[in-house]
Order: C-alpha cells, then structure tokens, then sequence
C-alpha cells in the first residue's frame, strides 16, 4: 500500500482495491475497526471513478453491511444492505442472481435479529424466485435451509423439516456429503426434531453431523463443539444424563 501511494496517491483505482483487500482481511480477523475505516476509503474512490449506480459500488456497500453484521450491528447492516440492493436492482433484471442473493442476505439478517416475519418475506421472495429461474442452482438449498432456520426458531419444527430435507435432496445431487451447507441442513433437521420432542430422529441427524464437522473442521473447532452441545442436549432430554455429561 505504502509503494501505491507514493507512486499514484490515495485516489488511484490500485490505491483503492488495496483499501478493499485490507478491509476484508481486517473484518475475518475481527478487527472491525479498520475494517470500516479502510472501506471508507474504498467507497468514495468508487464513486468518484465509476459512480453510484455500479455494480463495484453495490458490492462495496454489501461489503460494509457485511462488516457491521459481522460485529452484531444489525441496524447498519440493513441500511448498507438495502443500498446494495437498490443498486443492484437499477442495473440487473430482477432475476439476477445477484438481486436474489441481496434479498437471501437481508432475509439472514432480519433473522439474526429475531424479526422472523421479515426474514420470511425476503427469503421467500429470493427462494421463490430462484426455483422459478434457477431450479438446479444450490442456491434454492441454501434458501430452503435459511429459511427452516427462521421457522425452526419460531417454533413451526414441522414446516422446518419439510423445508430442510427438500434442501438435503438437492444437495446430496450437487455437493459432495461432508459440505459445510449439509452441516447446516443435517444439523437444522437434528434440532427441529428435537424440538418435535422425536428424540430417535434428532439423535441419527445430530451425530451425522457431528460426523460431517469432524470431517471439514477436525476435532478442535468450534462447529464441532457446538455439534458436541447439540448431542448433549438431547440426551439431556431423555433423561439419559451420563450420556450428556460425556458429550458437554
């Protein structure tokens, strides 16, 4: 950064992909801080060079909805989120994957915020839409398991189900078993049968996932702890409590 600087100055497009990257890498080692502050100097390079209505723009601001969701700032993450989408939704068809992907990513972070009516209606609309245009697209698995999610938590177990073994039938087809999105999907059915109080079925769908995280992440991750806590309190549930100590 320091060399881009001397030699072209901060305005300079290679000064500002460097600001991008450094933002990025800020925001996965949780320095949210510099995060932003490096982002901030990536956005006004942007509109100054290729203006608002970009693509590259729209992908900055979800970049900085990204960092704030990332620390828990929900409220900023909608604001910048929805300015993506707005762009996005002035430059592409509304059947972009791109436009889809920005109302999946909304729908995700009404969910976080326990606004379960909202996040239906974002994901609803990006998984309705992708099963119309693209039909064999992942996609519609990840849509289908976030959106069992927001009807898992709400207490609608059976509804979650029936989403996430539709999921679980198009990603045995297009992804290999031991994916991080079947550990979501297997691990989603676990707890929804768990809270159905189908202890037998939670038990089968909680160890394959604990399975496939030892198989992705090794024994020493959080995913696998929490694989860990899942198992426990199921035993927990049927009483079997030296089966949940071993597994806490």
């Amino acid at each position: 950064l320091a060399v881009k600087l001397a030699l072209v100055g901060e305005t300079h497009p290679a000064s500002a992909h460097t600001y991008y990257c450094m933002s990025v890498n800020f925001r996965e080692n949780g320095n949210f801080k510099l995060a932003l502050q490096y982002i901030d100097k990536y956005l006004p390079v942007l509109l100054q060079t290729v203006g608002r209505k970009h693509s590259d723009t729209a992908y900055c601001y979800f970049i900085k909805g990204s960092i704030y969701c990332y620390s828990g700032d929900y409220y900023h993450t909608l604001y910048f989120f929805h300015q993506a989408l707005s762009i996005r939704n002035q430059i592409f068809e509304p059947q972009h994957q791109l436009v889809l992907g920005m109302y999946a990513n909304i729908g995700v972070c009404y969910r976080l915020m326990k606004d379960y009516l909202n996040a239906i209606t974002y994901l609803s609309h990006s998984l309705n839409a992708f099963k119309l245009h693209y039909p064999e697209s992942v996609e519609v698995a990840h849509n289908l398991n976030e959106l069992a999610i927001c009807y898992q938590l709400s207490g609608q177990n059976e509804l979650a189900i029936q989403l996430n073994l539709e999921a679980l039938a198009i990603t045995k087809k297009e992804l290999p078993a031991h994916h991080n999105i079947n550990l979501g999907i297997i691990t989603n059915l676990g707890l929804s049968y768990l809270g159905l109080q189908q202890t037998s079925q939670a038990q089968e769908y909680l160890h394959e996932a604990l399975q496939i995280a030892r198989s992705l992440y090794g024994n020493l991750h959080i995913h696998v702890a929490s694989a860990f806590k899942n198992i426990a309190s199921c035993y927990f549930c049927t009483g079997n409590y030296n089966q949940a100590l071993f597994h806490c």
